[in-house]
């Protein structure tokens, strides 16, 4: 067996990666697919990651991911360590091999910041490693007047410059919540869109607010799922960009500076645990967007 870790994913070559990416299908069926999706909006997976990866001979057989992202959290910036895309090979699984790559992650993340986050449908996998479930909510719109102004379907993995305009900005964005947002100048929202198959999906400009917001039909509801402007635009004028909902309207982060009198809910047990790790500071009720997850 082989060991790797600690090194950036760039320090690796190509053929290094596609053996990981091996591994990765047969966890996370498509998620290679993906990985080649967010390359072609220019977020190579390699450039955001640091891997931890036991090798068999020529084969990868289980990995460990981590990443650096910067986060606005209770009205204070941070660096919070996310850890990702842990998988062992089928044939390799009960030797421990995950749990040992975990502990040398968690010795790297808690090298560059004393909090780390991730997410999971499996928490007692990560309980070892101090990692303790967070509860997450989705908040309720409150009523407002829509206010016209035109709206622009966005479509980035399509059309280069929307894809353009989007990554401009990423760059330029204004967190969307001072109590958990993400600061982060476009890599995740790209990668999480990728993934995901939201790229050509989800986006809507705002030419009069020079801002994106993100959402989705899930049912009858529309879900929030970003907003990215460098000076957020007012609650009426993203809430006016929605076409009629027969159902609610939800932020799927804590709307604080869009949205105070939104209220919260707790999210159902179908959307899997958020997990953390170290000294965070105590917060209200917060959301974690689909497209801030790792």
């Amino acid at each position: 067996m082989s060991y790797f870790g600690g090194a950036p994913g760039v320090s690796y070559s190509a053929d290094w990666w596609a053996k990981v990416y091996a591994l990765f299908e047969t966890s996370f069926p498509g998620l290679p697919a993906g990985v080649e999706r967010a390359a072609a909006v220019g977020v190579p997976w390699p450039s955001v990651t640091t891997p931890f990866v036991w090798f068999d001979g020529e084969e990868a057989v289980s990995h460990v991911g981590v990443l650096m992202q910067p986060m606005r959290i209770n009205g204070e910036d941070h660096l919070v360590a996310g850890i990702h895309a842990v998988c062992t090979r089928p044939s390799h699984r009960g030797r421990g091999l995950a749990r040992r790559l975990l502990a040398e992650a968690c010795a790297f993340a808690d090298a560059h910041t004393p909090l780390s986050e991730l997410s999971t449908d499996d928490p007692p996998i990560y309980t070892g490693h101090g990692f303790r479930v967070t509860p997450t909510y989705r908040f309720v719109a409150s009523r407002a007047a829509p206010a016209a102004g035109e709206v622009r379907p966005l479509r980035p993995a399509s059309v280069s410059a929307d894809l353009r305009l989007l990554q401009d900005l990423l760059r330029r964005r204004a967190p969307a919540s001072s109590r958990w947002g993400t600061r982060e100048p476009g890599w995740l929202v790209l990668t999480d869109a990728a993934l995901s198959r939201r790229l050509d999906a989800v986006f809507a400009w705002l030419p009069e607010h020079d801002a994106v917001i993100a959402w989705e039909a899930v049912g009858e509801d529309q879900h929030i799922l970003d907003v990215i402007a460098a000076q957020l635009p007012p609650k009426e004028a993203v809430l006016g960009a929605l076409p009629p909902a027969r159902g609610r309207v939800l932020w799927s982060f804590c709307p604080d500076l869009l949205d105070p009198e939104a209220q919260a809910e707790a999210l159902p047990a179908t959307s899997g645990a958020f997990m953390t790790r170290g000294p965070w500071p105590k917060l209200d009720p917060f959301g974690v967007s689909p497209l801030w997850e790792h």
